[in-house]
């Protein structure tokens, strides 16, 4: 087993990494050099003690906390101080925090927007190549590769990502057994079929968040059902020309809404969290739930067998995509102790650390192509790694809506689908405002 400061790169990415790669063509490992001066790393840990600061999504906190301890088992010089903000809120106030006089070592964020070129963020190179980081398949860091142009996918590295997320439905077994549901539906329309059953349980059909935006995994799944995997991964990563205001995002936005008013989705949606939405489901308060794998590890604990996952069916012949982005980390421009933080996430890629990406976070772990893939004996946990080695034969694999710019999830989309789940913004309104706010963010 390799150390957190070798070099030499002995386990790898997962399934679904591996998938990726060498399925949907993302490119051979590492890209060009890039021309913005790394800052200078060091992989010596020392014995002195050294407190690493983490500022992460509320939901993320225990599950990391079990991380953080092994890799202190290893190196007790080294504890971590964990904080958990809401995920809107963290999106907003991650370059105040980084800018701050005391920021964090590290801090979850999940897209670079204007970070990297108001120098918030620490240039990753250096420690890229002392933990042979650049020998991941090149997929595992395109997201986090920012040109001197600003443009995404080439130039220097800015972030890395323990794991990799994919977003699905969750259901309840006995409550869809209960509904006459004999299973995963193929379609949209069968799903639709299916969260009809599902309202004569008594139970909510389908549980998501509006009051944190999170409605938007429904939304995006339904407008990616249409077969828009290409232009919508362009639209994300900013491409010149990429738009959302389509008449696939009219009919998927008409669908949600029509769902909100059949009653699919709960009365007060609008009030309800990602963390408040997760218990309800796991209480069995509802059928359905479209989240992420990052919930399986603790649905499987609460629900057992009971609960299992499936990849948001497609509408017509359209192949299948989701939404999937490395779980991703950046070092603060003025972190104190960035030497710590970069070895805790090369101890993500040690053998030990990709074991608890899969068994505690649920995860698909990353790093180099060619080790034995981590399982998992929670079965809800190894039906999203089943999942995701089948969405990446589709070459699904789609970044997330509402990382499209720095601001667009809390100032537009979360806002947005608020208004259209109340009925108080056409559909045709709703893609349109989405485009325009989006133009509006990127100054074009």
């Amino acid at each position: 087993m390799r150390t957190p400061q070798s070099h030499a790169r002995t386990l790898a990415a997962t399934v679904a990494v591996i998938a990726v790669t060498t399925v949907s063509a993302c490119g051979s490992p590492g890209t060009d050099a890039p021309e913005s001066a790394p800052d200078d790393a060091g992989t010596d840990l020392g014995e002195d003690a050294v407190v690493v600061d983490i500022t992460v999504d509320t939901t993320q906190v225990d599950g990391l906390r079990v991380i953080t301890d092994a890799f202190t088992a290893a190196h007790p010089n080294v504890t971590f101080d964990i904080t958990g903000e809401q995920f809107d809120a963290l999106q907003q106030n991650a370059p105040r925090l980084m800018t701050g006089d005391d920021p964090p070592d590290l801090i979850s964020l999940p897209t670079p927007g204007n970070t990297v070129e108001d120098g918030l963020v620490r240039n990753l190179d250096e420690y890229a190549d002392a933990y042979g980081w650049t020998d991941f398949p090149a997929s595992q860091l395109n997201q986090w590769r920012v040109g001197d142009d600003g443009v995404r996918g080439t130039g220097s590295l800015y972030g890395m990502g323990i794991g990799f997320t994919l977003t699905g439905v969750y259901y309840n077994k006995a409550l869809a057994e209960q509904a006459g549901i004999d299973g995963p539906p193929a379609s949209v329309a069968e799903f639709e079929q299916d969260l009809a059953a599902a309202a004569t349980t008594g139970a909510t059909p389908l549980i998501t968040s509006g009051k944190d935006g999170l409605v938007f995994f429904p939304y995006q799944s339904l407008l990616l059902a249409h077969g828009t995997a290409q232009p919508m991964t362009e639209w994300v990563f900013n491409a010149p020309g990429a738009t959302i205001d389509t008449p696939e995002a009219v009919e998927a936005a008409r669908t949600l809404q029509d769902w909100a008013a059949a009653g699919y989705l709960a009365p007060d949606v609008a009030a309800v969290d990602a963390s408040t939405a997760a218990a309800q489901f796991a209480e069995g308060d509802g059928v359905y739930f479209v989240s992420g794998n990052w919930q399986a590890a603790t649905l499987g604990q609460q629900l057992g067998d009971d609960v299992g996952f499936f990849l948001f069916p497609a509408a017509d012949d359209h192949p299948r995509a989701a939404m999937s982005d490395p779980a991703n980390f950046v070092i603060p421009a003025g972190a104190s102790d960035a030497d710590a933080a970069a070895a805790f996430l090369d101890f993500t890629f040690t053998d030990e650390g990709r074991e608890l990406v899969v068994t505690i976070k649920g995860l698909v772990p990353g790093g180099p192509a060619d080790a034995p893939v981590p399982t998992s004996d929670v079965a809800v946990v190894a039906d999203t790694s089943q999942a995701f080695t089948e969405l990446s034969a589709d070459d699904g694999i789609v970044p997330f809506m509402g990382n499209a710019t720095a601001s667009f999830f809390s100032a537009t989309l979360t806002p947005q689908l608020q208004l259209l789940l109340a009925g108080r913004v056409t559909p045709e309104d709703f893609a349109a405002t989405l485009q325009a706010d989006y133009e509006s963010q990127l100054a074009r």
